[in-house]
């Protein structure tokens, strides 16, 4: 299994590449596949319009709408942000409001329509995960078998302290649950399920699998509120919607729906107060800092400290420290033996004595950002000073 896992992320490493040639052409790969996506989308709320006995014109005029409200969200983004930053749900609830207005005023019937055009988006964002993982957004964390992005990524703004690093894929575990949501949603369009179905579907299904993939995400720069994601909380807040209308007759009634809701709902209390009681230091882990712990792991291994966060003392022969925003402080130095390289780290905190169990989550990312796969002793220091050494052959 660990050959296998291996191979797929050497075919994912080469895979991602931020630009696509078409047509004599060099072109992003994030949009040659975002308008794939749409194509696709398209496609299928024609198929399963027909098979349902609709016409054709109100899911073309919808999609039409949809592409307008992306792109405008998209302009509306850059022009406030300075960047292109795409948030799907965002996206995803913009859409079907604009899908229900037109919905509303060409006096179709609401339900159906929306149906097809949930999963329309969903094939749309199923197919742009590939893109996010081509161009190196919506990226995971550190893991020891995932895709490793290039210069070329970082030149288009990925981290350049994770050039190289193994980042879990999560890109692709969101497009191939998508694509699983969308085809049991086609289903129940093309069945006998009651209008309404494949939408309640689609947001109670996919608001469980983005809650649980966020903790896999490694990419910085999302809102955080009380420890967990814009799109966490946006999943809560759909999942209730969704239950909440089919209590007043909204939508069809699905008991399981309430038990996912309260599902959801223990989870992230459960979540919570594990990490108050058992992981307080949990706030190490978060994609920001994991970042800001990529750049000085880089930093002490070239011997540079550029950024004005970081110190710099010298504690012994080759001997240097960094410390992040938060407070932690690693210190990195190399011994060679007989041909042998062992790299050796030390990490504390200026908060006081540092918990085994932090060190111990510490020293595994440094050893999946040093070499993925790699084996590590980790041994207790004094006044909360932990040590861990990595042997690596030359």
């Amino acid at each position: 299994m660990a050959a296998f896992l291996d191979d797929v992320s050497q075919v994912l490493s080469r895979f991602a590449r931020p630009s696509i040639r078409l047509l004599w052409k060099t072109h992003s790969s994030f949009w040659v596949l975002g308008a794939t996506g749409f194509v696709l989308a398209v496609c299928l709320g024609v198929t399963l319009g027909r098979s349902a006995g609709r016409t054709a014109w109100p899911i073309l005029a919808v999609a039409a709408g949809a592409a307008g409200t992306f792109l405008a969200l998209v302009a509306a983004a850059k022009a406030i942000t300075g960047e292109e930053r795409l948030t799907f749900y965002h996206h995803q609830i913009a859409v079907l409001i604009v899908a229900w207005v037109i919905l509303r005023l060409a006096d179709l019937p609401i339900l159906p329509y929306l149906d097809i055009t949930i999963l329309g988006i969903g094939l749309f964002a199923a197919i742009g995960r590939v893109g996010c993982l081509m161009v190196g957004c919506c990226y995971g964390r550190p893991h020891r078998w995932g895709v490793r992005y290039g210069s070329d990524h970082a030149d288009l703004g990925f981290p350049a302290p994770l050039v190289g690093v193994p980042l879990f894929p999560v890109q692709i575990a969101e497009s191939l649950a998508l694509v699983g949501i969308v085809a049991a949603g086609a289903v129940l369009i093309t069945g006998s399920a009651p209008p309404g179905s494949a939408l309640e579907w689609f947001i109670v299904s996919y608001a469980g699998v983005r809650f649980g993939l966020e903790f896999l995400r490694g990419d910085p720069g999302r809102p955080f509120v009380l420890g967990f994601s814009e799109a966490q909380w946006t999943s809560v807040l759909l999942l209730s919607s969704v239950v909440a209308a089919e209590s007043i007759g909204l939508l069809p009634r699905q008991n399981w729906h309430a038990v996912a809701c309260a599902s959801l709902l223990m989870t992230l209390v459960l979540v919570a107060l594990g990490r108050h009681l058992w992981r307080p230091w949990s706030h190490v882990l978060r994609p920001l800092h994991l970042v800001e712990v990529a750049q000085a792991v880089v930093m002490l291994r070239e011997g540079e400290t550029k950024d004005s966060w970081s110190t710099r003392s010298t504690l012994g022969r080759n001997i240097d420290v960094a410390t992040t925003p938060m407070g932690i402080q690693i210190s990195a130095g190399d011994i060679r033996a007989r041909g042998v390289t062992i790299h050796h780290f030390a990490v504390s905190t200026r908060r006081g004595p540092m918990p085994r169990s932090e060190a111990g989550a510490l020293a595994r990312v440094i050893a999946t950002l040093i070499e993925a796969g790699a084996s590590y002793e980790l041994v207790g220091g004094h006044r909360g000073v932990f040590h861990f050494i990595m042997p690596h052959s030359e």
